[in-house]
């Protein structure tokens, strides 16, 4: 063999050897490389299953109920045949009596889906109201309702 060819032949395998170790290192680096955890199952708040089944107890079924310290929030569609302000005045009581550590309840009102009522209120004022420390009067002044345009 002449020599240009032997030089030519060791460039050639040279090269194969750095495609070959190149190939082999990014498929050990896809291997070693940081996957992401598995998967936690997400736990339900303690606080929101005794809220729900006391809302389906009173008519009010498949509510989406979220405990939080901050607030207690009830999204429900408003059952056919019950008064917005009868389901009102439901879940404000269930609210304060399972949720009291929460700062303020917001009630969602849907009807067919679509957005109807928003109401808010401070627990502590339903719980007032509750007791008789506070006048209907002052409550109403206290809620905020937000209806929705139809």
């Amino acid at each position: 063999m002449g020599k240009s060819l032997k030089w030519l032949l060791r460039i050639v395998i040279g090269l194969v050897v750095l495609i070959a170790l190149v190939v082999g290192g990014l498929w050990a680096y896809s291997q070693l490389a940081v996957r992401p955890a598995p998967e936690q199952p997400v736990a339900a708040s303690t606080e929101n299953t005794p809220v729900y089944q006391a809302l389906a107890a009173g008519g009010i079924d498949e509510a989406m109920v979220d405990v939080t310290p901050e607030r207690a929030l009830v999204r429900y569609n408003l059952p056919s045949g019950m008064a917005e302000e009868v389901s009102w005045a439901y879940a404000l009581a269930v609210l304060s009596a399972m949720a009291p550590g929460s700062g303020q309840a917001v009630i969602q009102v849907y009807q067919d889906f679509t957005p109807r009522t928003e109401l808010t209120v401070a627990l502590s004022d339903v719980s007032a109201r509750l007791a008789g420390r506070l006048s209907p009067e002052d409550f109403e002044a206290r809620l905020s309702i937000k209806r929705s345009p139809q």
